[in-house]
């Protein structure tokens, strides 16, 4: 083990650079620099993607623009934050997604009841259809 967790100077990502520095050398930051970028250059690009289609559902085409500038401008701040910032405010959106998906269950649990309900009975019934073919 490098043990560069051990250093309490070390936060975040420099743990892992100090890490991979010290086992690979050199090149070990250098390929550790260009994995963070391309997981953060595809995470921004799935979770774009992720709200783009979510504003279209719930808003349609005119919510899109309004959404892009939003994206950016984050983007842009997040760039200039402290890390511990940036997972702050990325933990709180997450946690805030929640809240729709709340309403949704609560507004479906009677749907989603009677769907249970009707299954129970068709297996009660053998009337459930299992396909053991399948691979």
């Amino acid at each position: 083990m490098t043990e560069s967790y051990l250093d309490p100077a070390l936060k975040g990502a420099q743990v892992t650079q100090a890490a991979f520095s010290i086992a690979f050398g050199g090149s070990g930051s250098v390929l550790l620099a260009i994995c963070l970028t391309f997981f953060a250059f595809t995470t921004i690009v799935g979770w774009y993607y992720f709200g783009e289609s979510n504003i279209k559902y719930l808003f349609g085409t005119k919510g899109v623009l309004p959404y892009q500038i939003l994206v950016a401008i984050f983007i842009f701040l997040g760039a200039l934050q402290e890390v511990d910032i940036v997972w702050m405010l990325a933990d709180t959106f997450n946690a805030l997604m929640v809240i729709p998906n709340l309403f949704g269950l609560f507004y479906l649990s009677n749907q989603v009841k009677g769907i249970l309900e009707d299954y129970d009975r068709c297996k009660l019934e053998g009337r459930i259809f299992y396909d053991y073919d399948v691979k």
